[in-house]
C-alpha cells in the first residue's frame, strides 16, 4: 500500500444511483502540517451500478471531484517534494480480479504549489493553476497522441486538463494562452507522464517552478512562450525533467552572479 492516510467526513446515498462523499482528504506519510495534505475535496459525486443482485457486486461508473485542491510541496531542507514520501505500489502481482477503471472528472481544481520546514512545519504557498479536466480510463497498450503507456501490460489513465480563463494572467501582449497539462497515470505502479505547454514567461509564472530551479529561472530572466515541459515518473520512482526552450528569450548572467548563486 502506499501509506496515504485517507478520511471522509460524510457520505450520503442519493436517488439513481449517486453517492456523495463530503470533505475528503488525503495526507502524504511522515509529513506534518498543511504541507502535508496532498487532497482536499470538498464534495465528490460518484454514480454507482449494479453488476450483480446475487451477489450484490457495486461498481463505479464515473467520479466527478468538485473544487478540489492538489498540494505539492518541497522540503525547505532537502528539496523532496511531499508526493515522495508515499510508499511505491508492488510490481509484479497479478490482481485477482480485474476491475474497470471508472472516468473522473474534475471541476474547478487547484493544483497549489508551496514550500515547508519539517521542524517548525511551516509551510507557504509559491504559486497556483486553476484547472477543469478528466481523466479517461485506457486499455493496456492503448496509444494517444498525447501520451503513451510507460509500462504496456498495465491499465491508465489519459490526463487531459486546462487552465480555466479567469484564472489566466495578462502579459503586456494581451491574454496569454492557457496552460494545458496531457499525460498518463499508471493504476498499477503509479507511473506517470506529463506534458505542460502554454507556459509564459511574459507573466509570472516562477512560483510553479522547484526552488533551486526557480532561483536559476530568474538569474536568466527568461521572456516569452515556454515550448513544453515533460515530466516523468517511472516504476521504481525515479522522476525526470525535460524542458523544451525553444521560443524563450533569456539573458547571460554575469559570472559573479553565477558564484554568488553557488555560495547561496
Amino acid at each position: 500500500m502506499t501509506g496515504a492516510e485517507v478520511t471522509v467526513r460524510s457520505a450520503r446515498y442519493l436517488s439513481g444511483g449517486m453517492l456523495q462523499v463530503q470533505d475528503v482528504e488525503v495526507r502524504v506519510p511522515g509529513v506534518d502540517g498543511p504541507a502535508g495534505e496532498l487532497v482536499r475535496i470538498p464534495t465528490a459525486d460518484i454514480r454507482l451500478s449494479l453488476v450483480s443482485v446475487r451477489r450484490m457486486h457495486l461498481v463505479v461508473e464515473s467520479i466527478v471531484l468538485n473544487q478540489p485542491l492538489i498540494r505539492i510541496s518541497e522540503d525547505a531542507t532537502n528539496h523532496t517534494i511531499s508526493v515522495g514520501a508515499f510508499n511505491r505500489p508492488a510490481t509484479g502481482g497479478k490482481q485477482q480480479e480485474q476491475m474497470k477503471l471508472p472516468s473522473i472528472l474534475v471541476t474547478d481544481a487547484t493544483i497549489e504549489v508551496g514550500i515547508h520546514d519539517t521542524r517548525t512545519h511551516e509551510y507557504r504557498a509559491t504559486g497556483s493553476l486553476n484547472l477543469d479536466g478528466k481523466l479517461l480510463p485506457m486499455a493496456p497498450d492503448e496509444d494517444t497522441a498525447s501520451s503513451q503507456p510507460l509500462v504496456p501490460s498495465e491499465e491508465s489513465y489519459q490526463i487531459i486538463l486546462t487552465e480555466l480563463p479567469q484564472a489566466q494572467s495578462e502579459s503586456e501582449i494581451g491574454v496569454v494562452r492557457p496552460i494545458e497539462i496531457l499525460g498518463r497515470l499508471g493504476i498499477e505502479t503509479g507511473t506517470l507522464s506529463l506534458d505542460v505547454t502554454g507556459i509564459n514567461f511574459d507573466t509570472d509564472r516562477s512560483g510553479l517552478l522547484p526552488t533551486q530551479v526557480r532561483e536559476w529561472w530568474e538569474l536568466i530572466e527568461p521572456r516569452g512562450p515556454l515550448g513544453s515541459i515533460r515530466f516523468i515518473v517511472d516504476a521504481d520512482g525515479k522522476y525526470g525533467v525535460r524542458i523544451d526552450m525553444s521560443g524563450i528569450d533569456w539573458t547571460m548572467p554575469h559570472p559573479t552572479c553565477i558564484e554568488r548563486q553557488r555560495a547561496g
